[in-house]
C-alpha cells in the first residue's frame, strides 16, 4: 500500500505512525514505531506487518488501544491528543494520541491511522509546575483553615461564652476575612487543576503516587468547606490527622477521594442525628506491606449486631437504628469495600472503646 511519499513520512518522522485494517492488523508503520519496540527497519516487513497491539502491548494496554480503534470507526469522529500512559522498558512514559479513520478511494472505512508522540517531557514539566502552584495555595490556605476553624468554635461558645459583644464582633470580622483568603485559595486551586487538564488522563485505570495528606484529605475538606462548616462540623486531632507531605501510596485518586468522601458524609448523616456539632478526625499507620487510614467520627457507635452479621458492606442493608433517621441508596459502603479490594486493599469498621464509628482502609505499600 506505500507509496514513494507515505514511504518517505514513515521513514523520516519522529512520531509512531500505523495503519491498521479492520481487524487491527498493522498494514504499515513508521520506522520510529518500529523502533520503539526495538525493530530495524529492514525487519518491519516479517516483524510488524499483520500482525496486532496484542503482539507487542500488555494485554490492558492493547485493548484500550482496540477500544480506541473501534470507536473511531464506529462514529466516525478522529481522537485528537488524547493522553495516556505505558511502560516502555521498566519505565513510566506519558504519549498524546490521536487516531482517524483510514478511507479506500470510494469513501469506505477500512481501518484506522494511529499517531502516537511521546510527550514524557513536557507532562513532567506539566506535573512539575501543578506541583509548584498547589503548593504555593495550600500553603497560603492551609493556615486560614486551621484559624478560622478555631475562630469559628470561639464564636460559636465551645470555649465558653464571649460576652464582650465588641469582641465578639472583631473575631467574626477576622473569621470573614480569613474566610475570603480561603475562598481566594480555593478559587486558585480550582483554576490550577482545570490548567493542568487532569481530566484528559484516563483517571479511571490510573495508578499514581499520592500524597494522601494533601491530595485526599486537605482536598476534600478544602472542597467542602462550606458544607461542614454549615453542618458545624470540626476537624479534630484526637485521632493524629495526615499531614501533607508526610504519607504517599501508589492508588486510584478518584476512587481514594470517593471512599474518604463517602466517610465524610455519612459520618455527616448518621453522626449529626440529635447533635449541633459533630467532631471529624482521621490518621494512619503502618504495619508489614501495608499503609492504614483511619476516619473517626464522635457520633454515635454502630450497632455491634450489625458490624457481627457483615451486612455493612452489603448492597442495600441499613441498620435498623438509622434507617428511619436518614435517607440513603444503601450503596456507600459496599461501594467503598469494591473500590478497596479494586485497589488491593481492604475496609473494615468498627467502633472505638467509647462507642463511637471509626472506619479503617488498608492499601498496599510498594517494596
Amino acid at each position: 500500500m506505500e507509496t514513494p511519499t507515505l514511504n518517505s513520512l514513515l521513514r523520516s518522522t519522529t512520531d509512531s505512525i500505523v495503519y491498521k485494517d479492520k481487524e487491527g492488523r498493522y498494514a504499515a508503520v513508521s520506522w520510529k514505531k518500529a523502533a520503539n519496540w526495538g525493530i530495524a527497519p529492514k525487519d518491519i516487513e516479517k516483524e510488524m506487518i499483520g500482525k496486532t497491539d496484542f503482539d507487542f502491548m500488555s494485554f490492558e494496554e492493547a485493548t484500550l488501544s482496540r477500544q480506541d480503534s473501534l470507536e473511531v470507526m464506529q462514529n466516525g469522529k478522529p481522537i485528537i491528543d488524547r493522553v495516556r500512559k505505558a511502560i516502555r522498558n521498566g519505565e513510566v512514559v506519558w504519549y498524546s494520541l490521536s487516531e482517524y479513520s483510514w478511507y479506500d478511494n470510494n469513501g469506505n472505512i477500512i481501518g484506522t491511522i494511529s499517531i502516537s508522540r511521546n510527550i514524557t517531557d513536557r507532562e513532567n514539566l506539566r506535573k512539575a509546575v501543578c506541583l509548584f502552584f498547589t503548593d504555593a495555595a495550600h500553603k497560603l490556605k492551609s493556615p486560614f483553615t486551621v484559624v478560622n476553624g478555631m475562630l469559628g468554635r470561639i464564636i460559636k461558645g465551645q470555649y465558653g461564652k464571649i460576652n464582650n459583644e465588641s469582641a465578639l464582633n472583631a473575631l467574626q470580622i477576622v473569621s470573614a476575612e480569613c474566610s475570603m483568603i480561603e475562598q481566594r485559595a480555593r478559587e486558585s486551586l480550582n483554576l490550577v487543576e482545570h490548567l493542568c487538564y487532569k481530566n484528559n488522563i484516563d483517571a479511571a485505570s490510573i495508578l499514581e503516587d499520592i500524597d494522601v495528606g494533601r491530595d485526599v484529605f486537605n482536598y476534600l475538606i478544602e472542597l467542602h468547606a462550606t458544607f461542614l462548616e454549615e453542618n458545624n462540623v470540626f476537624i479534630d486531632g484526637v485521632m493524629g490527622l495526615v499531614p501533607p507531605g508526610k504519607v504517599f501510596v501508589k492508588a486510584n485518586l478518584h476512587k481514594l477521594r470517593s471512599v474518604i468522601e463517602e466517610f465524610i458524609f455519612n459520618g455527616v448523616k448518621y453522626g449529626k442525628i440529635g447533635r449541633d456539632t459533630l467532631n471529624i478526625s482521621y490518621g494512619y499507620w503502618y504495619e508489614p506491606g501495608k499503609l492504614f487510614l483511619n476516619f473517626y467520627t464522635d457520633g454515635a457507635g454502630i450497632s455491634e449486631e450489625f458490624l457481627k452479621t457483615g451486612l455493612l458492606c452489603a448492597p442495600f442493608e441499613r441498620g435498623d437504628e438509622t434507617s428511619e433517621l436518614a435517607e440513603g441508596t444503601g450503596l456507600g459502603l459496599y461501594m467503598v469495600d469494591q473500590y478497596m479490594k479494586m485497589m488491593g486493599g481492604g475496609f473494615r469498621c468498627e467502633n472505638t472503646p467509647d462507642n463511637h464509628p471509626n472506619c479503617i482502609i488498608w492499601l498496599p505499600v510498594p517494596k
